[in-house]
């Protein structure tokens, strides 16, 4: 470890250049941060309710604002940096088909300082990584991610000067990396404590700027905890929880700011830099991104061009649904719905198993009452999950369901179970009364169960799964192929909410 920081400091100093050393500002400064995070492939505007055709979000309309607090702030030469913290990956069929490539077109077009590394950018594998980092004209940064054999994996650090002002911006990504993508997609790469990297970098940072940004995707509780450990960070602009921070959070001197998720807002947080180092916030608000923005067409036009190609096939008319199918973050990663009972009912069914397994954070949107095209279920489900076929001991199912129990609902973790065949209570973090059918489970029973890939692997901390398989069968179902495939042979959805999971 000693050596892979050692690296990772002498790369930190290398990508910083030459600057010379801070010197006291002669009078104080200004600085404007504009910052989004998790826009999960949201470029164009999205529809938040199904009774409005109102939209919000979408990136064009995004740069517009971003381009007049430019303009207004070069007029009174104060300084602005613009920043993206994490996750642009994962959540529309643009992202999921072009993974990435035109969101970092449009970042460049609109001009980001600086992104950090989410956990969701390496979905597609490091080679589309390393593909984004070719494309972007900006750094995209983690200093705690590193090759096995101790080379940095990314830049660690970069200095944006504006108006005079440097401003040195630190990336750091989740440690919890490993266990919500494919384990495979980060095969030969450690995530290091993020704590850790920073406490070393920092240091080496801090001479050469101004003002020490840390743009961050660990979340806000990790935030906290990062702020109080390294107080020489001046502000934290963080993702990964998708929190609205509407008051920037304080810890200590340091400022923490998130902008919730999928363009909603736009982050702006206004500093006066005082010549003696102290950072006071003058100004911090989330701009709510709507239709009475208009497009930057430039940023629209590249957005137009990628999303043309797919027109014709995600406007596909495949069945229709007579019931919301509720896949919204808050929802279906705390309790039962009606998206995660269809998804985990069709793969038990599919597979011939007695229950079935769904991690949540494979179902990335609910679909509205009405027709349904293939464009909503690939926005919907945009992951290549596989079903397999696992048996598994009673005992090793109820560890299962009791990991699931024990995830906290407001962090929405993405490893809390959608399930079929089996019924439970939650309380006090445990499962309780678990019922197989009408029958209650029995710890020395094997049962079939169908589970996804990505949890047979590891993924979302299910670690016991591989370990405790008795036998599997790879079916080679894949879970969009399911709900398409249902979709044209009934032609109508019912689902509905059973029971199958009761919080007490």
């Amino acid at each position: 470890m000693r050596k892979t920081l050692t690296i990772a400091l002498l790369l930190t100093i290398a990508l910083i250049g030459v600057a010379s050393p801070t010197s006291s500002l002669p009078r104080a400064r200004n600085l404007t941060i504009l910052y989004f995070n998790d826009i999960h492939g949201h470029l164009e505007p999205w529809k938040p309710d199904a009774k409005s055709d109102a939209t919000i979000g979408g990136i064009a309309r995004i740069a517009t604002v971003v381009e007049r607090i430019r303009r207004e702030n070069r007029a009174l030469r104060r300084s602005t940096v613009l920043l993206q913290a994490g996750d642009i990956l994962q959540g529309t069929p643009l992202s999921a088909v072009y993974q990435g490539e035109p969101d970092i077109e449009c970042f460049n077009i609109m001009g980001v300082d600086a992104m950090t590394l989410g956990n969701h950018e390496f979905d597609f594998g490091k080679s589309n990584v390393a593909k984004l980092v070719e494309r972007a004209d900006f750094p995209i940064l983690s200093a705690n991610v590193f090759w096995t054999d101790g080379r940095p994996f990314a830049r660690a650090s970069t200095v944006v000067e504006s108006n005079g002002l440097r401003v040195g911006v630190l990336g750091l990504t989740t440690a919890e990396t490993p266990s919500t993508t494919f384990p495979t997609n980060v095969a030969d790469l450690t995530f290091d404590d993020p704590i850790r990297a920073a406490r070393y970098a920092v240091p080496v940072l801090e001479p050469h700027c101004d003002i020490v940004v840390a743009l961050t995707h660990l979340g806000v509780p990790e935030d906290r905890r990062l702020a109080a450990a390294v107080p020489a960070i001046d502000v934290i602009v963080g993702g990964h929880t998708h929190a609205k921070l509407i008051t920037p959070e304080r810890v200590g001197n340091t400022v923490i700011v998130q902008a919730q998720d999928y363009g909603r807002f736009l982050g702006r947080l206004d500093l006066r830099i005082e010549p003696d180092g102290r950072v006071l916030t003058e100004r911090a608000e989330l701009i709510p991104i709507d239709a009475s923005i208009p497009d930057s067409k430039a940023v629209a036009e590249a957005v137009d061009r990628y999303s043309g190609k797919l027109k014709d096939r995600l406007s596909m008319f495949v069945g229709t649904t007579n019931v919301l199918l509720d896949g919204d973050r808050p929802t279906v990663r705390s309790k039962e719905t009606t998206l995660g009972n269809l998804m985990a009912d069709l793969s038990r069914n599919a597979a011939h198993t007695d229950m079935a397994f769904i991690n949540s954070g494979s179902l990335r949107a609910s679909i509205l009452p009405g027709k349904v095209t293939f464009g909503d279920i690939l926005t919907t489900l945009p992951f290549n999950t596989v079903i397999l076929s696992v048996k598994l001991p009673g005992r090793t199912v109820r560890e299962i369901l009791g990991f699931s129990a024990s995830l906290n609902p407001e962090e929405q973790i993405g490893g809390f179970l959608q399930v079929s065949g089996v019924r439970f209570v939650i309380e006090n973090g445990q499962a309780r009364e678990i019922f197989v059918g009408d029958a209650p489970l029995d710890d020395d029973r094997v049962y079939t169960v169908a589970v996804p890939d990505f949890l047979l692997a590891g993924g979302d901390g299910y670690t016991m799964i591989a370990s405790a398989t008795l036998e599997r069968i790879d079916t080679g179902i894949v879970l969009t192929g399911l709900l398409v495939d249902h979709l044209r042979s009934r032609g109508v959805i019912d689902a509905s909410i059973e029971g199958r999971i009761v919080r007490r």
